[in-house]
């Protein structure tokens, strides 16, 4: 049995001998009995419409004379935490014209600029222009260039476990524009209190490090230096659940990050008062 942090029994498994993948999981709700602790359900979600129409600007009108990306590298090359910058595979910054945003923001800065930041052995991952398995900021956000409202959120990046980044643009907590994180081991959407901007500089200097200190295990930068870019690291039991906390004993394996997403999504969106099985197939 596993249990949620409370210490009530949610999850039962039948685990074979390999470390399970994600797409091995099945997770099967029995009514009438206790569930993991419930989050609200915005994770994963396509990013909706906030009722605001906006006119497209072309990729000129996008570029500001006040780029953000001299500070980005300025930040990188300060050594807070170790950061690589994948390189820019989009020569015609259809990525940024996707956006709609100009580079005087971080966030144009990193479309234009680059394919993604890997940060802290790859722990975590900005979304830039994309590059080798890592998307983009206008695919993971289903941005393609065309008139149509704003999101209500929109997916900067995300971590090695699941993590997940975004903009409140309506749908999540805090202040708009704020970015939330969705944290593997809560379910659970946080405001961090700070904008895109803030949200970079702060990772950059490696601020991130006291957010991870409960998830992180002796060794993890040899193991998550190992996880390709289209790839997360599923821990089993899973960090949302009291057996998982200590995630030194939790098997690790890397899985398709699809696979992680859906395998996470579909623990976050299990019900208040149900009791699920995870059947781990050989």
């Amino acid at each position: 049995h596993l249990t949620n942090k409370e210490g009530s029994p949610c999850v039962s498994a039948v685990v074979a001998a390999k470390a399970p993948t994600a797409q091995d999981a099945k997770v099967c709700p029995e009514p009438g009995d206790q569930a993991l602790e419930r989050p609200r359900r915005e994770a994963g979600q396509r990013p909706g419409s906030s009722g605001k129409v906006r006119s497209l600007r072309q990729v000129e009108e996008l570029i500001s004379d006040e780029d953000s990306w001299p500070s980005i590298q300025a930040a990188i090359d300060a050594g807070g935490v170790h950061c690589d910058v994948l390189p820019l595979d989009d020569p015609n910054l259809s990525c940024l014209f996707s956006l709609q945003v100009t580079t005087r923001s971080a966030l144009g800065a990193l479309a234009a600029h680059c394919g993604g930041l890997k940060i802290d052995h790859g722990w975590i991952r900005l979304y830039g222009a994309g590059h080798d398995g890592l998307p983009s900021l206008a695919a993971i956000n289903g941005l393609p260039a065309r008139e149509g409202p704003s999101p209500s959120m929109l997916l900067v990046g995300e971590d090695v476990l699941g993590g997940r980044f975004a903009i409140n643009g309506g749908a999540l907590g805090g202040e708009l524009g704020e970015v939330n994180f969705w944290a593997p081991d809560t379910l659970e959407w946080t405001s961090l209190g700070g904008g895109h901007g803030d949200f970079v500089s702060w990772v950059l200097a490696g601020g991130s490090a006291e957010l991870y200190e409960c998830l992180r295990w002796p060794g993890w930068e040899s193991d998550v230096d190992a996880v390709a870019l289209h790839q997360g690291l599923m821990l089993y039991p899973p960090p949302c659940t009291s057996e998982g906390q200590d995630t030194s004993k939790a098997a690790r394996r890397p899985v398709p990050r699809h696979e992680l997403d859906h395998w996470l999504d579909s623990l976050a969106a299990l019900p208040d008062g149900e009791r699920v099985r995870v059947r781990i197939h050989p």
